[in-house]
């Protein structure tokens, strides 16, 4: 079988998914250079990377700085790529002569005092000291693997070649960027293969579009890169008809039929709204029934800030989206680590304040304490070091005075004094390092001070750890947690490689300015050898070189004007000096600037033709100045392809008035912004209401001071957050209920109360007496709760209901057994129209409340004048946190128990919480004394006055009614689980982690 050598993995997987044999280009020479058992040890990319910058910090590369050094390894990379004109300066940089005027033309060309001359001296100072270095240390530039995978397929035996490939046939298919180097091993392979087998070889197969016989006529891009290849590879090029999407590439002439059925044209206002045009064209594809691994969103070189708007847009329309280059650097966690190591040079109180309280950082680990404890101390810590004027220099000093004036106070937090020393510590190893071992290991220290691996590593994983979606969770903020992990993954893995190359090329031990490697290591982060890879069901971006033929439902080329076409892939290694040097070479037929816009049509040409649709996107203006687009979309402009508005780019769809749709994107910004400000200024749009009648009235009447009672548990929600509460029950914002054939949460909680209402009321008669008859109990109680569930429909709700009727068994053997309660009533209702019992009403001064709910179970004294509510938990956990959060965020059973006393003629009052299950209602501790003088604390009061459970309920309701609806939980912990967190608009990041789930 012939094996086919394409550009790109998506390629191969084609092709072999029709049942072919493929391989990327990439992976093919590797896996000859490894085959032949070459003694080169490769560098890396990264290696070449460090050794570039301690080349530069060595003073190696005369006039380059360390800015420049990110562009030096771009521009090397491109010379790896370059056509045949760029190697006479590569010969100039090893100090050979590629004719007989090249040592006078380099002398000429690096003379000149111009720009031009000083990036070509650097390029070439850059390349002599790179390769200087890897040679001392052992190592070969990759560069260099086509010319010794030549030479080694050049002495190697035929058939053991044949054996090696796997193949007698080769075709090496629209590769459109060979370097030169790589016709010689392919000439080499050829003939191999050639000799081991008849009818055996090499084809090199470049895409062919018809253009008219004319000599006069301008060359089209397909013939300009095949002259290139025809003079290194003669025979073995062939080639394949390329369906017209495009037409030939010179964007000339009448326009292909394709082109009116497959290509349309988006046309935004300014640049700043060109993201959202991009966007919308991938949501109107995905609508239409696109699969979201086949939607690219190609950008050009230079385009990063389009692309990380684009990004954002995408992601907060809840579209997943894989971008290599950016889905790193872009991720929370990543991006904090920088801005704290920032700190280390340049400190700035109010950022490190924001820093010390995000949820990345485990107060735990920073403070040393558990729980409580901790989080208290990190909130000092940052109130302390935001509040006060501390000393110049970095966060080692800010920190060893906010320790100094902490220890100092004798009201003081001694925790948030140890943990400031900590930090100070922390953050003097990567001051005052002098090499990069010594500031990866400060790195590694301040990044266990602050604990960020194991927050990163642990912190979203509670809602991957069930099949079930996680309530209240949307897409957007599930694959931000995602991206969290896989990024803190990769970026420990970079710092290792890092580390690793800098070993490798002799600069771990070299002197290095501390904050310029800190921004090596970042800006490598997202370029060098690590990818997030793409994922499966998300739109992808590219760079359309990297795209080849593979198959797509929607291509948008991104920001095609005429000035980011031409765009250089690096400032050193512009047309420009390329030109300049194919000039002085003496090679004007291959002058790299027309090969260069003959490569890059030639690749939109190939992308298009395996696009279903392709979509051009460009601004009519940048910054107030016009632009022009770029030559293939004038053609398509010019030849009937009418170019659309961003907005028309959804047809059908009403987008409503531009002016609303501003001030709705200013609220959620404001809101948004609010839970980024660490002083946390309260405002209309954040939930702080003005002081109007108006709103006032609504408010009241939502809660409890009209004609409807506010329900208890409505009462609890405004408790655990006032902007939840108002979602809840002055929006009636609910949760959508998920139907499935497993019984949930709810459901069971409704089974349950059922079972046990019709358990109690069957075996009343027989609880009341004197002892009760146990067996008679159960067995009464337990025929009439398997009566109230009915058959099960399933095997799944038998298991659910045998669960439930062993739970109402222990519930009812224990009330045989209590010789202190009698069960009286269940599931008793008030306030309602309905309901058997009048609402609870609360009056002080002008200011009234009426409560509706409804009661699990009323038990009364077997002895003494006293009423208690039985509220039933799920599991002991809730009951037992329950109890302790009486008069705070919860009041059902304390305001239920006094309401059950007065209706019934008690005078005492009392409550429980019990689980519903056999195991956890058996293993429920008895109330201690403690907790009996805490109750009685908020639930006794003289007779006609409000107990003190009465006096916070309403309160509380007074405060909603003044306007405050700010969301500030009584728990941040609680913000995880809100289901209306998406009206707050809190980002995930800045919630605080569950004390609980840090093992406190």
């Amino acid at each position: 079988m012939r094996l086919v050598v394409v550009p790109t993995d998506a390629e191969a997987l084609s092709i072999e998914q029709a049942g072919g044999r493929a391989e990327p280009l990439r992976r093919f020479v590797e896996r000859l250079a490894g085959g032949l058992a070459l003694r080169d040890v490769w560098a890396s990319d990264l290696d070449c990377r460090v050794a570039l910058a301690a080349s530069v910090a060595e003073g190696r590369i005369e006039g380059a700085s360390a800015p420049e050094v990110g562009d030096l390894h771009a521009a090397l990379g491109e010379i790896r790529l370059a056509p045949a004109a760029l190697a006479p300066l590569v010969a100039i940089a090893r100090g050979g002569r590629p004719d007989r005027g090249a040592k006078r033309r380099g002398a000429s060309l690096f003379d000149e005092p111009s720009s031009l001359s000083r990036r070509a001296a650097l390029l070439v100072g850059a390349l002599a000291a790179l390769d200087a270095r890897l040679e001392r240390h052992g190592l070969t530039d990759p560069r260099l693997v086509h010319s010794r995978v030549a030479a080694a397929l050049h002495e190697a035996e035929p058939s053991a070649v044949a054996a090696l490939v796997g193949a007698a046939a080769v075709e090496i298919r629209g590769a459109l960027d060979l370097p030169a180097a790589a016709f010689a091993w392919i000439t080499s392979l050829d003939a191999a293969l050639r000799a081991a087998e008849p009818g055996g070889g090499v084809v090199v197969s470049l895409p062919q579009a018809d253009a008219p016989v004319d000599v006069d006529r301008e060359k089209t891009p397909f013939e300009i890169v095949a002259d290139r290849y025809e003079r290194g590879l003669e025979d073995a090029l062939t080639f394949t008809a390329l369906a017209p999407v495009l037409g030939d590439g010179r964007f000339a002439g009448p326009l292909p039929k394709a082109a009116l059925e497959r290509v349309s044209v988006v046309r935004a206002t300014d640049g700043d709204r060109e993201h959202v045009a991009i966007a919308d064209a991938v949501c109107d594809a995905l609508a239409a029934g696109a699969r979201p691994d086949r939607v690219i969103v190609a950008f050009p070189a230079g385009a990063t800030e389009l692309e990380r708007a684009c990004v954002r847009e995408l992601v907060g329309r809840g579209v997943a989206v894989a971008c290599p280059d950016r889905d790193l650097e872009d991720a929370g966690v990543v991006a904090l680590l920088r801005r704290a190591l920032g700190y280390a040079f340049a400190f700035d109180r109010r950022g490190f304040a924001d820093v010390l309280e995000s949820s990345y950082v485990s107060a735990r680990a920073l403070t040393g304490a558990e729980g409580s404890d901790a989080s208290r101390a990190v909130r000092a810590l940052a109130e302390a070091v935001g509040a006060r004027r501390l000393p110049a220099g970095g966060a080692a000093e800010a920190c060893a005075a906010v320790a100094a004036r902490i220890e100092g106070d004798p009201a003081g937090d001694a925790v948030a004094a140890r943990a400031a020393r900590r930090l100070a510590a922390a953050y003097a190893d990567v001051a005052r390092a002098t090499s990069r071992r010594a500031l990866l290991s400060g790195v590694a220290r301040l990044v266990a001070t602050l604990g960020l691996a194991e927050r990163a590593a642990t912190g979203g994983y509670s809602f991957f750890a069930s099949d079930e979606a996680p309530a209240g969770v949307t897409r957007a903020e599930i694959d931000a947690l995602a991206r969290d992990a896989r990024a803190w993954d990769a970026l420990v893995d970079h710092v290792e490689a890092y580390a690793a190359s800098s070993e490798r090329v002799g600069a771990a031990s070299e002197a290095a300015a501390p904050s310029e490697v800190v921004a090596e290591v970042f800006d490598t982060l997202g370029a060098i050898g690590v990818r997030s890879g793409a994922r499966a069901f998300a739109v992808r971006t590219a760079r359309l070189r990297a795209l080849g033929a593979e198959p797509t439902d929607l291509l948008v080329i991104a920001g095609a004007t005429d000035a980011a076409f031409r765009a250089a892939a690096s400032s050193l290694l512009s047309e420009a000096l390329v030109s300049e040097v194919a000039t002085r070479a003496r090679e004007p037929a291959l002058a790299p600037s027309s090969f260069a816009a003959a490569q890059r049509a030639l690749a939109l040409l190939v992308a298009a033709t395996g696009a279903e649709r392709t979509v051009f996107v460009y601004s009519a203006r940048e910054d107030g100045a016009v632009t022009a687009p770029a030559p293939v979309v004038a053609w398509l402009e010019r030849s009937g392809v009418a170019a659309r508005p961003a907005r028309d780019v959804e047809p059908g769809a009403a987008r409503g008035d531009e002016g609303a749709v501003r001030a709705r994107a200013a609220l959620e910004a404001a809101r948004e912004a609010y839970f980024l400000d660490p002083r946390r200024r309260p405002s209309g749009p954040v939930g702080l209401l003005a002081a109007d009648a108006a709103a006032r009235r609504v408010l009241t009447d939502a809660t409890g001071g009209g004609a409807r009672p506010l329900s208890v548990s409505g009462l609890e929600r405004f408790a655990t957050c006032p902007f939840a509460g108002f979602a809840a029950e002055v929006l009636r914002a609910r949760d959508e209920a998920l139907v499935g054939d497993r019984v949930d949460a709810r459901e069971e909680g409704t089974l349950s109360h059922d079972a046990l209402r019709a358990a109690f009321e069957a075996s009343r008669s027989l609880l009341e007496r004197s002892p009760p008859d146990e067996a008679a109990v159960v067995a009464a109680g337990l025929a009439a709760a398997e009566a109230a569930l009915g058959p099960p429909t399933s095997p799944v709700e038998r298991l659910e209901h045998e669960r439930i009727l062993d739970g109402v068994e222990v519930h009812l053997v224990l009330a045989a057994r209590d010789d202190t309660w009698v069960f009286s009533v269940a599931e008793r209702g008030f306030g309602g129209s309905d309901d058997p019992w009048p609402p609870i009403r609360l009056q002080l001064g002008d200011e009234s409340l009426a409560l509706r709910g409804r009661i699990d179970r009323v038990d009364v004294g077997r002895v003494r004048s006293a009423a208690r509510a039985v509220d039933y938990k799920r599991s002991r956990s809730q009951a037992t946190s329950a109890f302790k959060k009486i008069g705070e965020t919860v009041f059902q059973v304390p305001l239920y128990a006094r309401h059950a006393a007065r209706q019934i003629g008690a005078k005492g009052a009392e409550g429980a919480y019990l689980p519903t299950t056999r195991r956890n209602l058996q293993g429920l501790p008895g109330p201690t004394a403690k907790s009996q003088a805490a109750w009685a604390e908020l639930v006794d009061a003289p007779p006609g006055e409000l107990a003190p459970i009465e006096s916070r309920a309403l309160g509380l309701a007074v405060a909603i009614r003044d306007g405050r609806l700010l969301p500030e939980p009584f728990d941040e912990a609680s913000c995880r689980t809100c289901p209306v967190s998406g009206g707050c608009r809190r980002p995930r990041f800045t919630m605080k982690p569950d004390e609980e789930g840090e093992g406190a």
